[in-house]
């Protein structure tokens, strides 16, 4: 499993990043969300995502190709 940041703005994806694990992924949602002026909370984290005003931020972990 990949850990993956994604960004969605009017209901696309606007940017996907790849995390090198868990943590990082957790920092990385962290410095998207502060930069649209929140802090997330302990059920952010729990969810795996927030959504803001102007976009939804999500962490998730996308699977490998098999081929």
């Amino acid at each position: 499993m990949i850990p993956s940041l994604v960004t969605i703005i009017n209901r696309l994806v606007d940017s996907l990043v790849i995390a090198r694990d868990g943590k990082h992924l957790e920092k990385l949602f962290l410095k998207e969300v502060s930069e649209y002026g929140v802090e997330p909370t302990d059920i952010d984290y729990d969810n795996g995502y927030i959504d803001l005003e102007d976009a939804t931020i999500c962490m998730v972990w996308a699977e490998k190709p098999t081929e």
